[in-house]
């Protein structure tokens, strides 16, 4: 389909067929060159050729990606008795060209009712884990055992090249006692002659990194994450080194996160053996935190004019986890406050010296047990303003209160554990006074049409239900976790769930500036969902969420407006899935607000859970991986049988410098290119006068290569596989 009018030089490969019979006169082709693809052909419907299925039955994630003496070894996700998800084992092939490969038996079936989830796998060289029989190196599987709500880590062995299996007595060899903790990645780290490891907390939006000398004992280094993308589950990491341009002296480390249902992001850093610093998101410390006046840090030998009470919270700050207790990270400098002195079953209470409200959010960090009588509380003239707990996590985030309407009066911070149960202790570190909230970094200047931050939707109109009667404070029953909104509440059209609909009217305002900028998050539903600015009676903006809890920003630019009256609405008409929408923190501003980097690994929605290969021998020097080839959102109605699932074709995996930005660059392998046998080829002609020898192609699997010079149009493409009521449309958008 060839319209409008560009000159533009174009390259396109396509792999099946292909033909527009529409404006050919108005295209040059170059090179038209059509290779056949040498591969098995399927017999099953919608079987590819050569990408990895199964012989029968339903695949998810590769698994284990190891090479080791002509053999890449493919392990992944793999139900032995049906095609749809479940008896979660470890199926195997075997290739030596990374496009033929011969599927073996299951390697790791369930055994007692435990699945085996995903996980990775390495050659032990050094027989670091006392594995091996000395005749060939061990081939040993990290993997995530899965049962009765608990998800830990289990190790298994080979002894010969990954025919048969035998599992450690010793498992688990990491166990949190958690439904969300999967998908080991190990790697060997040799400046510190390490094994590391990096596994997915997915609920929690953070990866965790561990350290072994034998693949058997594994010991806390640090976490990282609550970055990048967060709308969905992290899972399936990934660690490696890459050159950026080749250049060996120029390495950086590529940490590799997918986001349920089925996207994949990925970030650019160093990793020292301890941890993992992300370029976009530097590592938090407290010099780096905004101007403001500290009520406890929790840094000294004492706490520092808070009085104790009990036992919980010993005499002094915590460099960490206490005995007993599991890893405790994101604290700010060199200790806390953790109530675990003791374990659970001990109380007591923390209690600040009296100080005088002087700015508009008394910020913090939290963790531990969720329970009403582990808290941290904020008293204002002798009344409780606010209460937060924990959300069973020892990892500390930031929470911020808006203390504005109390400046100049006097304030007390209690920390209670009377909790004697299993997550019975409270963590607490860094409270500070500032003008900025750190649930989010400080917002654009400008001024605020709403913050929602009042007991009662001040100002605005309502009517029907989705909105309640008052701004929500976070996630309502039934609803998914929500970040990335400022202060303590927003809007949240999920009150009573996805069915209930309603309408927000703000007052008037006259717009003075040049962007109306706010956070928005929810159901991406433009004409069901959304926010509108109405200006004259007239609508000049619209905004709607994009499927995901995450409030990101979002602004109308309104330079030629200025001085008009306006209002603003917010509507949800939706009644289906994702049929809500959440707003927060609306503001007239000149700045242009900035979101979190989020860098991408594939933008299509067919490339999810990649894992790269380890041992690849030095003398190739490549980083390849590959990826299941579908998401959680259609995976199980894929119209295929008898199998169900697909590996995407391997790729190679480099860095490079694009004008400063350090991007990931893919292509298929070079193995591919020995599928390929010349068929035709065309040298500066018209496509009207080629078009017959195209029509007159009858190939199951081919590559059509074209370069072409297109003239007058705004779009070209190929039909390809066209019949006289379907085609499918390769296009290029100018």
């Amino acid at each position: 389909m060839v319209v409008g009018r560009i000159s533009v030089n174009i390259k396109i490969k396509i792999t099946m067929l292909f033909f527009n019979k529409k404006y050919i006169f108005l295209l040059v082709c170059l090179v038209v060159s059509v290779t056949f693809l040498k591969a098995q052909m399927p017999t099953d419907g919608y079987r590819p050729v050569f990408h990895f299925t199964p012989a029968q039955n339903w695949i998810n994630d590769p698994n284990g990606l190891v090479y080791y003496d002509g053999e890449y070894h493919l392990f992944y996700q793999y139900n032995p008795s049906g095609s749809q998800w479940g008896n979660m084992s470890w199926g195997h092939a075997v290739s030596s060209d990374l496009f033929g490969w011969q599927e073996l038996p299951v390697a790791l079936p369930v055994v007692n009712e435990v699945m085996a989830f995903s996980g990775s796998a390495v050659m032990d060289w050094n027989n670091s884990s006392g594995f091996g029989d000395g005749s060939l190196p061990p081939l040993v599987v990290v993997y995530t055992a899965a049962s009765q709500g608990n998800q830990r880590q289990h190790v298994a062995y080979s002894t010969d090249r990954g025919r048969t299996w035998q599992q450690y007595a010793g498992n688990p060899v990491l166990n949190l006692f958690d439904d969300n903790f999967r998908d080991p990645k190990v790697i060997w780290f040799a400046p510190s002659q390490q094994w590391i490891m990096v596994v997915a907390l997915p609920d929690k939006h953070r990866v965790r990194f561990y350290s072994s000398d034998n693949l058997k004992e594994w010991n806390f280094l640090s976490d990282f994450g609550n970055a990048g993308d967060q709308s969905g589950a992290w899972e399936c990491p990934d660690l490696f080194p890459l050159p950026v341009n080749g250049n060996p002296a120029n390495i950086k480390w590529v940490l590799q996160v997918d986001v349920t249902p089925g996207k994949s992001q990925y970030f650019i850093g160093h990793f020292n053996g301890q941890q993992f610093l992300a370029d976009d998101y530097p590592e938090e410390t407290i010099d780096d935190l905004p101007y403001g006046d500290v009520i406890g840090s929790f840094d000294g030998n004492t706490y520092g004019g808070w009085s104790i009470s009990g036992t919980a919270f010993g005499t002094a700050p915590a460099q960490g986890a206490l005995p007993n207790q599991l890893p405790v990270a994101g604290f700010l400098g060199t200790g806390l406050a953790n109530s675990y002195n003791g374990g659970d079953q001990s109380i007591g209470t923390l209690t600040s010296p009296v100080f005088n409200i002087t700015q508009r959010y008394l910020n913090f960090k939290f963790g531990g047990g969720r329970s009403d009588k582990a808290t941290i509380a904020l008293f204002i003239n002798n009344e409780k303003i606010y209460s937060r707990t924990g959300n069973k996590d020892e990892y500390l985030y930031w929470e911020s209160w808006n203390v504005n309407d109390y400046q100049g009066q006097q304030a007390q911070v209690v920390i209670t554990d009377s909790a004697t149960g299993g997550w019975g202790h409270i963590l607490a570190d860094h409270f500070f006074m500032s003008a900025v909230a750190m649930t989010q970094g400080e917002p654009p200047v400008g001024n605020i049409i709403a913050d929602f931050e009042q007991a009662t939707y001040t100002g605005w109109q309502l009517s029907g239900s989705a909105f309640g009667s008052a701004p929500a404070t976070g996630a309502l029953p039934g609803q998914q976790a929500i970040t990335g909104f400022l202060g303590g509440q927003l809007v949240n059209s999920y009150m009573g769930g996805d069915a209930a609909t309603g309408k927000m009217i703000s007052t008037d305002f006259v717009i003075d500036s040049s962007y109306i900028a706010f956070l928005i998050g929810g159901g991406h539903h433009p004409d069901k969902a959304f926010i509108r600015l109405i200006a004259d009676g007239v609508v000049v903006g619209e905004a709607t969420g994009d499927d995901s809890e995450t409030l990101q920003w979002k602004y109308w630019d309104v330079q030629t407006l200025t001085g008009t009256e306006a209002h603003i609405e917010i509507i949800d008409s939706a009644t289906a899935g994702w049929g809500h929408i959440n707003v927060d923190h609306i503001i007239q501003t000149n700045q242009l607000p900035q979101n979190p980097p989020v860098c991408r690994v594939d933008y299509g929605m067919d490339f999810y859970a990649a894992q790269s290969y380890a041992d690849i021998p030095a003398n190739d020097g490549r980083r390849l991986w590959l990826a299941w080839m579908s998401n959680w959102s259609y995976a199980g109605i894929t119209p295929t049988a008898p199998w169900r699932g697909a590996m995407t074709v391997p790729r190679q995996v480099r860095l490079a410098d694009d004008d400063g930005t350090i991007i990931l660059m893919q292509q298929p392998v070079k193995e591919l290119q020995l599928l390929r046998d010349s068929v035709i080829r065309f040298d500066n002609q018209f496509l009207n006068e080629i078009k017959h020898a195209l029509d007159s192609l009858r190939m199951q699997v081919f590559e059509l290569d074209v370069t072409m010079v297109v003239d007058q149009s705004n779009e070209t493409g190929f039909e390809i596989r066209t019949s006289n009521t379907q085609h499918t449309l390769v296009k290029y958008d100018a």
